[in-house]
């Protein structure tokens, strides 16, 4: 690692402990290491001033990306991969479609990518990994899996015991 800056944090160089910054960190530290210097004071703030929870930056589509989403869709490009395309949700997408009056295609996984995913769980991918290959929730996955009979595991790799909808306790 490179350091740019060196801060002596009393007034006497020789003698006050030193920190490196990082060329990254080094403008984000000089205030505190003032404050801690002395040379400027600690300042506070009112009481009224709320502290605003830090928001995820929205990603807006221009009319002429929305416009061009909205034909890959209609060419068959699928929901996931225009949302990785123009950088935003799927559900962003899906929404955006929707408000266009584009019908939604639902469709259901093939006999061989369900195949797929159960030759990809069984060789000990997680759900989430299988998902990510197929490009579906892991979710939808998951209830693939649970169709077909398939064994699953716990988030620790070890198998969850199969319950039948007849074997489950009844309550009441």
């Amino acid at each position: 690692m490179q350091f740019s800056k060196r801060f002596h944090v009393d007034s006497q160089p020789a003698s006050s402990p030193v920190v490196d910054l990082s060329t990254a960190d080094a403008d984000k530290w000089v205030s505190l290491l003032k404050l801690l210097h002395g040379s400027i004071k600690p300042q506070s703030a009112p009481d009224y001033e709320g502290v605003a929870l830090i928001r995820q930056r929205q990603r807006r589509l221009t009319t002429a990306e929305a416009e061009r989403m909205i034909e890959r869709y209609k060419d068959g490009v699928m929901v996931h991969e225009l949302a990785a395309e123009f950088g935003c949700h799927r559900t962003t997408i899906t929404e955006r479609l929707k408000s266009a009056g584009v019908k939604i295609r639902l469709r259901a996984a093939t006999t061989k990518q369900v195949n797929d995913m159960i030759r990809l769980y069984e060789s000990g991918l997680s759900m989430e990994k299988v998902a990510d290959e197929v490009g579906i929730s892991a979710r939808t996955v998951f209830n693939y899996l649970k169709q077909r009979g398939v064994a699953t595991r716990d988030a620790h790799g070890r198998k969850r015991p199969s319950m039948q909808p007849h074997e489950r306790k009844q309550e009441g």
